[in-house]
């Protein structure tokens, strides 16, 4: 609770793709005074005009994005910017709107370029938008599509966020091309060659080996960043996740998810087959350093009954569920949920140990 509140002239929008379905709705708001964009800190998060609500609906316990944020900003660090790991930083909150209670959020700041912090001339970034759009998922990373980006800021899933729309031209997606192509047309022995002109290996090491603890199911396929801190003197992307709901034991839709299915896309088997620039020795490595830290069965838990047990003193568990007793054919009951991710993750970690331990990360049912 506050001692002090603040008022602010806003506009506000829903936002999302699959969560337009949804009966509790996410938004973005936007910061005015006098008529123009106002930049403030909100809940101890930086100073901005742009902001985004998450109501993580499909989500049963609604804690899992902020879990999964966390442990990648323990795990890495972006080479740049020693002080941070690009991951969205967010806070909790209730909200109401016209007098109707809406229930719990987590209010986030926005990945852009400031949060990235790449070079302003020469940085970019790329994100998945939805899981495909015309038939083409192009982080299948198997097909071009029938048409070559141009000088919209979308081509098919992906958006361009970074230069914005009114900076941006179509040479601007070159970068990305290039690489989509490289993966899709190489051969094997030019992909191990060649990849680590593309993409920086460790942190597409760094990501996979976070994925496969957190078992996120959709950020293989959608809902994760390509960032290029400069393409003219560090032409290379790297990963950064975000909207990790689907993970943790449930997929995106809420359904439960196997023990031992493991995320991936064309790429990454790729990366996995031919052992690229070393790419599975340094996720073994990458395992080894963490999985008694931050990728411990206790410290993952331990995060998860920290945030549960501080907005259950505040009473938000039963306000919540009051709110929004289901999603789809799910009763939102947090404590039985929170048991069912204890469990389930003490089998999950026992199996990413030995996915990554083996002789070959071979293990397990592939998720494409």
């Amino acid at each position: 609770k506050s001692d002090f509140a603040d008022t602010y002239e806003i506009t506000i929008g829903y936002r999302g793709q699959s969560s337009l379905n949804y009966k509790k709705h996410n938004y973005t708001v936007h910061l005015w005074q006098n008529g123009e964009k106002y930049k403030d800190s909100l809940l101890g998060l930086r100073r901005d005009d742009d902001w985004i609500l998450c109501g993580a609906m499909n989500d049963l316990l609604r804690l899992r994005n902020t879990v999964a944020m966390d442990l990648w900003n323990q795990v890495y660090t972006l080479p740049w910017d020693t002080g941070s790991s690009g991951a969205i930083e967010g806070a909790f909150c209730e909200v109401y709107m016209n007098g109707k209670y809406l229930g719990l959020y987590r209010l986030d700041e926005r990945l852009d370029r400031k949060q990235a912090a790449i070079d302003k001339e020469n940085g970019s970034i790329v994100r998945s938008v939805q899981a495909e759009a015309s038939g083409v998922n192009l982080l299948d990373f198997t097909t071009l599509g029938k048409k070559l980006p141009g000088n919209s800021e979308i081509w098919y899933n992906m958006e361009l966020k970074s230069p914005k729309p009114g900076e941006m031209q179509a040479s601007d997606w070159q970068p990305f091309y290039d690489f989509l192509n490289f993966v899709v047309t190489s051969d094997d022995a030019a992909f191990a060659a060649g990849i680590g002109n593309y993409i920086d290996i460790d942190n597409f090491a760094e990501y996979y080996v976070y994925i496969t603890a957190t078992g996120a199911t959709g950020n293989m396929i959608k809902n994760l960043y390509f960032v290029m801190n400069d393409k003219v003197n560090d032409p290379l992307w790297r990963l950064i996740p975000w909207d990790v709901d689907g993970s943790f034991a449930r997929r995106n839709d809420a359904t439960k998810r196997e023990v031992d299915i493991i995320s991936s896309n064309h790429l990454f088997e790729r990366l996995v087959r031919t052992n690229a620039g070393g790419f599975c020795d340094l996720c073994r490595q990458k395992w080894q350093q963490h999985k008694d830290t931050v990728y411990s069965y206790e410290h993952i838990m331990g995060l998860f009954q920290q945030y549960f047990d501080q907005l259950d003193e505040c009473g938000i568990w039963e306000r919540e569920a009051t709110a929004w007793p289901k999603f789809k054919d799910f009763t939102f009951r947090p404590r039985t949920e929170l048991e069912y991710v204890y469990d389930y993750m003490k089998q999950r970690l026992a199996f990413v140990d030995g996915f990554f331990t083996g002789e070959s990360l071979s293990a397990g049912k592939w998720l494409k």
